[in-house]
């Protein structure tokens, strides 16, 4: 099965982007925004794995550090991958819990290491996909001026992703809930 370890955008800041994922329909012939409820920060993508190396990797997850405080964040501006020619991803930047998103990375990456994940090289950008390209131009003008106020990332989410014609389809294989920490 197709796995990924991702912080799941909460409802409450996934809401006031549904109308501005609608109109980015608009912004080209092959844009396919993502659904509200599947807006996320991807941590790790596993690719194919057995049920039994999910397995191992659910258990690896119930590492108490992994059940840390929640992450406060706020959305930042629109970017694209690639950053130049037709883009394939259009994104929204974090504008503050970068550091934080980062720090926790690293953190799952460190538990996972033991088993032999590690991370695929490329730089790591904390971002939400809001849409995929297929092909052809993309005009994006005032397509995504919505605010969305801050909020917190209150789990992290290990995906099962299954793709058809119509796009990703998410499933919840474990969820790591964040707790606050006594002083």
């Amino acid at each position: 099965m197709r796995v990924f370890l991702a912080l799941p955008l909460p409802a409450g800041a996934a809401r006031p982007l549904s109308a501005a994922l609608s109109r980015l329909r608009a912004a080209g012939p092959g844009v396919k925004p993502v659904s509200p409820e599947a807006l996320h920060i991807t941590l790790h993508f596993f690719g194919e794995l057995s049920e039994d190396a999910v397995d191992e990797v659910s258990r690896a997850l119930e590492d108490p550090r992994l059940a840390g405080p929640p992450i406060r964040a706020s959305l930042g501006g629109l970017g694209t991958f690639p950053s130049s020619g037709t883009p394939q991803v259009v994104f929204r930047r974090l504008d503050t819990g970068t550091a934080e998103v980062r720090s926790y990375r690293e953190l799952t990456l460190g538990v996972l290491a033991p088993l032999g994940y590690r991370p695929d090289g490329r730089p790591f950008e904390a971002h939400l996909t809001l849409a995929r390209n297929r092909g052809g131009k993309v005009d994006l003008g005032e397509a995504m001026e919505a605010p969305v106020p801050d909020f917190s990332f209150e789990e992290c989410t290990l995906f099962r992703s299954i793709l058809d014609r119509d796009g990703a389809h998410y499933s919840v294989l474990k969820r790591i809930p964040f707790r606050e920490v006594d002083p």
